[in-house]
């Protein structure tokens, strides 16, 4: 296939996903001086953004806490969710912010019988909530600095830690916080979000860094050594109640560590340690769960006077090298794979890459939980509300337990959410449908939840899909793949295409659709996708997006920056771009005289006269930019972000392009398809998450002026296969 020859491939080695281009040079076609204006960085309803899917929101959480009357959960992109049915159901609260959450806590405030909800974040965020966790207000934080932890001692006074080692100290349920103590001269965390916190008793703060343990007895203002400190690097710190505080961390033992040795093949193997005070952080014990390394007497001690586990001279038993040399001398590093706790009187939890371990003896004897279809191992935090009642953080979701873990409820299955969506349409009837990896095929019902719809190709990425007259839907796929749908996309049958090159993009006008793909292939099919002709192809070129105002004013974008524009329903093609630069992912236009063009770095040209002339317009970012669709010419979207997926954009122009607006989104997943009708328009991407635009969200200006783009609602892909992971080149 020719999408692995093109000219971009030897960009591809760039580790991080898509390649980006070079600096493009000035364009021959004037530039537009208006200037783009740029939305405030805020979200909430305000937006006119909707989440659609996943339930109840889908940006990565970070952190929990609660109780059995209202539970607090807090993520990225200023995610936060509450339940008040322990669990059972979550809203999305209002926080206004879109800087990521990294804790949260529950505190009394100066109204007997009230209680502050307070979360913290990058950016110098802290937020306070006094209607139950519902919306959120700002506090002003008393120096410049991103914060990564919260704890409340027994009397509600609530102390915050910054990535660099300050401290804060709130007296007032969170409405205003002092500056009780600046970073540590000369030291800095291990990596942004290492600094733990714990508050076990009145005045008494402790603070773990990733290298070792602080403890204060004045509130905060002073701080210095533990008598008996930990000798392994805490991650986490949990309060036990009654003084007692427990700490989960350990040691990463890494073979081939050094700079030198650029060919090893890395090898190594973990400690787990969980550390216990009961003194309120004074002194500590250890207890070692899990150490390869370690003899069996050291794992089976139980609790132990902290002591240096002293990294072995040669690898485990088993491992390979395949560099130079042998191994060399092992690195003893702190242990940053994910692991969270948990403890409820005394019955202690650790989740970890091993599983979920549960003590019922305050720590002096594990057991492991069997395991179940949650991955514990990628909790992000643990919560115990009693002994048996557990909540656990799992990407976008909590899952709970009520019978200490042995099963879990509440979002166990998320196969669907982990995965990319590339295009969405919506038909004539109203029904909305987006696809994407692994076969996945999502409709929208009349109620507003999406479902997922059997298309029997789990091994295939659908890349593209049309929606045309009547209830006739069209899909494109890896291999050849075509799924054709005569009942508005309920179900498919597989169509034969005559090619195993990979389709990216389809478009249609009344019973004529066309598909283009892999080395240079162009498909049509003159009765809405049931049976194919393949026509003259295109110059060993790949096709990607695809639009066009009718059957004779069709354009085309290829993977190797071709923008063509055919007048015969595909059967010849003329390249209407030869003078443009940069990287081209996306075309759409409001009509035959206004087509757009979208791309890399910022990238967006329009053409009034038929692609014979392209002028650059201003959109005042650099990033990039995979789709463009719009209602109209006064009603236009442009989507984007990288090949992670975490880096989403969305702009926005009501004047045919001439201004632009960057929309704030309660995400920050990467955009990779707009598409819409019925009143209604929805951007789909990473993580499988959907929004949506509704009616009131639209401006009745707009709405009128509007004219078709075509003879059948637009759908729009994803940008090259490069932006999807596990996608050829």
């Amino acid at each position: 296939m020719s999408l692995l020859l093109a000219p971009l491939v030897f960009m591809l080695a760039v580790v991080t996903g898509c390649p980006r281009s070079p600096a493009p040079p000035p364009q021959q076609q004037p530039t537009t001086t208006a200037t783009p204006t740029t939305a405030a960085a805020t979200t909430g309803g305000a937006l006119g953004w909707i989440w659609e899917h996943p339930q109840p929101q889908g940006s990565p959480l970070a952190a929990i806490a609660g109780d059995a009357t209202a539970l607090h959960a807090v993520g990225a992109h200023g995610a936060a969710i509450l339940s008040t049915d322990g669990g059972a159901t979550w809203s999305v609260a209002r926080t206004g912010t879109i800087a990521d959450l990294r804790a949260v806590a529950v505190t009394t405030t100066r109204r007997p019988g009230t209680r502050a909800v307070i979360a913290v974040g990058a950016d110098a965020t802290i937020l306070r909530s006094v209607d139950g966790g519902r919306s959120f207000t700002a506090v002003k934080a008393p120096l410049a600095a991103s914060f990564t932890g919260i704890a409340v001692d027994p009397r509600g006074v609530a102390y915050v830690v910054s990535d660099d080692g300050a401290i804060l100290r709130s007296r007032d349920g969170g409405a205003t916080f002092e500056l009780r103590s600046p970073a540590p001269t000369g030291r800095s965390p291990i990596g942004p979000g290492a600094n733990a916190i714990a508050a076990p008793a009145d005045d008494v703060v402790v603070i773990a860094d990733g290298v070792g343990v602080r403890r204060s007895t004045d509130g905060g203002a002073t701080f210095g050594a533990p008598t008996t400190p930990p000798a392994q690097p805490v991650q986490r710190l949990v309060s036990g109640g009654a003084g007692a505080l427990y700490g989960f961390g350990g040691t990463r033992v890494h073979y081939g560590a050094t700079r030198v040795c650029g060919s090893c093949v890395d090898a190594g193997y973990e400690t787990l340690v969980l550390h216990r005070s009961r003194d309120g952080g004074a002194t500590w014990e250890e207890r070692v769960l899990s150490d390869p390394g370690a003899p069996a007497a050291v794992r089976a001690s139980g609790w132990r006077t902290p002591a240096p586990l002293a990294p072995p001279p040669s690898p485990p038993p088993g491992t390979v090298h395949g560099g130079w040399g042998g191994f060399h001398a092992p690195a003893t590093l702190p242990r940053w794979s994910p692991l969270a706790g948990a403890v409820a009187a005394s019955d202690v939890y650790v989740a970890d890459r091993l599983g979920l371990q549960v003590s019922r003896d305050g720590g002096r004897t594990f057991t492991m939980v069997p395991r179940s279809p949650v991955d514990v191992h990628q909790a992000s935090a643990l919560l115990a509300t009693d002994p048996a009642a557990l909540f656990l953080v799992r990407g976008d979701a909590v899952v709970r337990s009520a019978d200490g873990g042995a099963t879990w409820s509440g979002g166990g299955a998320r196969a669907i959410e982990e995965l990319n969506l590339f295009a969405v349409t919506v038909t004539r009837s109203g029904r909305a449908l987006a696809v994407g990896m692994d076969g996945v095929l999502l409709a929208r019902d009349t109620a507003g939840a999406w479902s997922r719809v059997p298309t029997g190709v789990a091994d295939r990425r659908l890349h593209d899909v049309h929606a045309g007259d009547g209830d006739h839907v069209v899909v494109v796929g890896d291999g050849g793949l075509i799924l054709a749908s005569t009942d508005g996309g309920r179900t498919f049958d597989r169509r034969a295409s005559g090619t195993r090159e990979h389709l990216n993009t389809v478009w249609g006008e009344g019973a004529t659709v066309l598909a283009a793909g892999g080395d240079g292939v162009i498909l049509r099919s003159r009765d809405h996708g049931v049976t194919w002709k393949k026509l003259a192809g295109l110059t060993h070129d790949a096709g990607i997006s695809m639009w066009g105002s009718s059957a004779r004013d069709v354009y085309l974008v290829t993977i190797n920056g071709q923008q063509l524009r055919s007048t015969d329903a595909g059967d010849t093609w003329t390249d209407v771009g030869r003078s443009l630069s940069g990287v081209i992912t996306g075309v759409w236009g409001s009509g035959p005289d206004d087509v757009y063009l979208v791309g890399w770095e910022g990238l967006l040209l329009r053409s009034r006269d038929h692609g014979a002339s392209w002028q650059r317009l201003a959109t005042g970012t650099t990033r990039d930019l995979n789709q463009i669709w719009g209602t109209g010419p006064d009603d236009i979207h442009v989507g984007g972000g990288n090949s992670v997926g975490n880096d989403g954009v969305l702009l926005h122009s009501t004047d045919r392009g001439r201004t632009w607006r960057q929309v704030p989104l309660p995400t920050a997943a990467s955009i990779y398809a707009i598409g819409g009708g019925g009143g209604h328009v929805f951007i789909v991407g990473a993580g499988a998450q959907i929004l949506r635009r509704g009616r009131a969200g639209r401006r009745g200006r707009a709405r009128r002026r509007a004219r078709p783009s075509s003879g059948a609602p637009a759908s729009r892909r994803a940008p090259p296969a490069c932006a999807r992971p596990g996608a050829a080149a």
